[in-house]
């Protein structure tokens, strides 16, 4: 009887995984331009309005939930001596399919909380009623967005919205689409509100989910464990987000959409949507995404580019759209100032 290779094994297994990382790659490609497409028609039918559509707020409801996950200084897993396995078992706190069922219950409810609870809050505000209360549709997108994320198998699909950059662009551009569309509802809602009340109704239906999240995610696992250092880091990201909006808000009250101190056109209001659109995008790094994506595209640049995180060792673990690495040359290391933000 003839002996078996000892490294036959280990080479066929290496074989199957390339292919199913190359073809892991190619899904997400296509997936990022079926996406891409129902983003571009919803904005060409909704254009910058007040209303969202079924795309966009499924794919601002994958943003929310994708962006608990990274939470890594409220776990911990933000030092720079931690090992890659550490870190990731750290956010693994924040991932319902690899705790106990009951936090996973705790994790669910917290989001719940975070999403609709802002929503719900910031309704009142401007008088309108609550999103929860208008029908199944959106509370439909959001579990899906939640069981895609939090409880699907192998997590492969948060693991395809963090890695793949042009998938991770059509998610991010799709967010700021919504948040425009919510910008403007509020500002169409507070015709007759006073200029503090519609800046503090732009701030909770805006980045109210993100900024309950993060401080119930940190008091949850920190058990209300606060420094100085803490505080000030904390502010500073407050006021990261809420200036940009505070601002855009009192420009567009004051000579934009509603005309508050002086008349303008149809084209001036619908400049300044554009401007606003374009904050959400520079907060959402949209520009940076694109031009990795299409680096890789155009270029032929390597798997730094078109894979946000490190690609496994393999000449043919790579997207559709970046090419094969040779045998004869070194695989480029990740940038080490590559962050993601979360929205």
């Amino acid at each position: 009887m003839a002996k078996k290779q000892p490294g036959v094994n280990v080479r066929t297994k290496k074989k199957n995984a390339d292919v199913w990382s190359f073809a892991e790659g190619v899904l997400a490609s296509a997936v990022a331009v079926a996406l891409g497409s129902a983003v571009l028609r919803d904005a060409r039918v909704g254009g910058l309005g007040t209303s969202n559509g079924r795309i966009v707020s499924f794919l601002a409801s994958l943003n929310s939930v994708a962006g608990f996950r990274r939470q890594k200084r409220a776990v911990g897993a933000d030092g720079d001596d931690l090992t890659r396995a550490e870190k990731r078992k750290r956010l693994g706190r924040l991932h319902a399919g690899r705790t106990s069922r009951f936090k996973a219950v705790g994790l669910f409810a917290l989001q719940f909380g975070n999403k609709y609870g802002a929503q719900t809050v910031g309704s009142l505000l401007v008088g309108a009623t609550p999103v929860i209360l208008k029908g199944p549709r959106h509370l439909v997108s959001w579990l899906l967005a939640f069981c895609l994320v939090q409880l699907a198998p192998a997590d492969v699909v948060y693991d395809a919205v963090t890695r793949h950059a042009a998938l991770t662009l059509v998610v991010k551009a799709g967010a700021a689409l919504y948040k425009l569309r919510k910008f403007n509802f509020v500002v169409g809602a507070c015709e007759g509100c006073t200029v503090p009340l519609m800046i503090l109704a732009q701030i909770v239906v805006i980045d109210g989910n993100n900024l309950c999240s993060r401080l119930s995610t940190w008091c949850w696992l920190r058990r209300f464990r606060f420094d100085a250092a803490d505080a000030r880091r904390g502010l500073r990201a407050v006021l990261r987000r809420v200036v940009p909006i505070t601002c855009a808000a009192m420009l567009v009250r004051c000579c934009g959409m509603e005309g508050f101190l002086v008349v303008t056109d149809p084209r001036v209001t619908y400049s300044m949507r554009v401007a606003v659109l374009c904050v959400f995008l520079n907060r959402n790094d949209v520009a940076a995404l694109a031009a990795k994506t299409l680096r890789a595209c155009l270029r032929a640049v390597p798997d730094e580019v078109a894979i946000i995180s490190k690609p496994p060792l393999s000449p043919l673990s790579t997207p559709c759209c970046s090419p094969v690495v040779g045998p004869n040359r070194a695989m480029p290391r990740l940038p080490s100032d590559l962050n993601l933000k979360q929205d």
